[in-house]
């Protein structure tokens, strides 16, 4: 499934969402949908409905050289530093304030910073 399917799919969700609860206040990032409605609850429980962790695996990188494209999966346990491109030859390394070169070049950063977002999320919500 793409990034924008699953986009899509979010969006639709989120709208469900909201409207058989009643939502008062809607955080959602790539990572975590926490949706809270006037009570400070989800509508059934005192806790707020949290979507669970699932990092986006796909990443379409663009070269930096010749703005050539390419899809590729990321690995969940490491990130990549360099490839070279297959269209001009040239190697695409991560920029140096960046882990990887999902996070400098790719439409969706690496597993691990998506995991590390989504924490971060949670840890806000919880406040």
């Amino acid at each position: 499934m793409n990034i924008t399917m699953k986009a899509f799919i979010c969006l639709i969700i989120l709208t469900l969402a909201c409207t058989f609860v009643n939502a008062q206040d809607v955080v959602a990032s790539s990572d975590n949908i926490v949706i809270t409605d006037s009570n400070g609850t989800n509508g059934n429980t005192n806790a707020n409905a949290v979507v669970p962790f699932s990092p986006v695996l796909q990443s379409v990188v663009t070269c930096p050289h010749c703005s050539h494209q390419f899809t590729e999966t990321m690995r969940t346990d490491a990130c990549k530093y360099m490839h070279q491109c297959e269209a001009c030859g040239e190697a695409i390394k991560a920029k140096k304030e960046n882990c990887c070169l999902h996070c400098s070049y790719g439409s969706s950063p690496c597993p691990p910073k998506q995991q590390e977002n989504y924490q971060k999320n949670l840890d806000k919500s919880k406040k």
